[in-house]
């Protein structure tokens, strides 16, 4: 079985790669497909970028080699856009990235892409916009809509976990799903959910239910147990979606900011921050 690994710009694909590669898994990118097309034709990669950007079939050859390799091969990890849509049976994974986090990895050049910023908030922005773009064409090109959750076996978030945590979630579940167990699965980091009450108010009230707006996600149920979870040290939570367009009352910062200081960790930033956090539009609410 293979894994298609995509997800947010600045989600870390690269570094979670690395990771699956000491897992022992192969790993093959459209740059290195790119780079195969180059070498055949006798010509750089920089040569074959600058025919690419009006030869359309440069793009349709990459993708009937993701295709044909997707056939060939057999416990690889394909790192590529669009390898989800190409390599049909294989396990696909999308890598998804708290927008602000997203940003501060690129501005501060852990993964700085060819763009460059003036700021973290036209960093944001710009990832924001980047995306939309590569959406829309998407559609127009293959019809498809990139931000489905449908698209994708597995929907992880990294913004809380080091890539090494998310490379060895993604081959647990890999390994799930190839023994029969198909579930799609979301995954949120339990360091990414704000309460919604104190400390002293937490009570026994189910399973955990999280509610996404601008500023953030926010248990709305099963505070205590999300509580406990992080405190034994759980990375990930796994839920069944967030819930979208309700009223979300958040604390106080300073309660917030205790809650975290309680379990030994800082949230990277507080919802009271003055730029909201920009919707990657990743579908995957209920």
């Amino acid at each position: 079985m293979n894994i298609t690994l995509t997800g947010n710009l600045g989600s870390g694909k690269s570094s979670v790669c690395t990771e699956l590669s000491a897992l022992g898994w192969d790993i093959v990118s459209s740059g290195d497909i790119f780079r195969g097309i180059a070498k055949e034709r006798g010509i750089s990669v920089e040569e074959l970028n600058i025919i690419a950007k009006t030869d359309k079939s440069i793009d349709k050859s990459i993708d009937e080699r993701s295709v044909r390799l997707g056939s060939e091969l057999d416990h690889t990890v394909f790192d590529s856009r669009l390898a989800w849509h190409f390599v049909e049976k294989s396990y696909k994974v999308f890598l998804l990235v708290d927008t602000y986090e997203a940003a501060i990895r690129v501005f501060s050049g852990v993964q700085r892409d060819a763009e460059e910023y003036g700021s973290l908030i036209d960093a944001q922005k710009g990832l924001k916009r980047r995306a939309d773009l590569e959406r829309t064409r998407f559609q127009e090109i293959y019809g498809i809509d990139y931000y489905d959750r449908a698209n994708f076996d597995l929907v992880i978030e990294s913004t809380y976990a080091t890539p090494g945590q998310i490379a060895q979630q993604i081959d647990e579940c890999a390994r799930d799903y190839e023994a029969g167990n198909t579930k799609s699965r979301l995954l949120i980091n339990t360091k990414c959910i704000y309460p919604t009450v104190p400390i002293s108010d937490m009570t026994d009230d189910g399973d955990v239910v999280i509610g996404a707006c601008d500023a953030g996600n926010f248990c709305l149920s099963g505070q205590k147990k999300l509580f406990e979870n992080i405190k034994a040290g759980d990375v990930f939570l796994e839920t069944a979606g967030l819930k979208r367009d309700i009223e979300i009352d958040a604390l106080p910062d300073e309660q917030i900011e205790e809650y975290a200081s309680v379990l030994g960790f800082e949230f990277k930033e507080l919802p009271s921050n003055e730029v909201p956090k920009e919707n990657y539009l990743m579908n995957i609410y209920i």
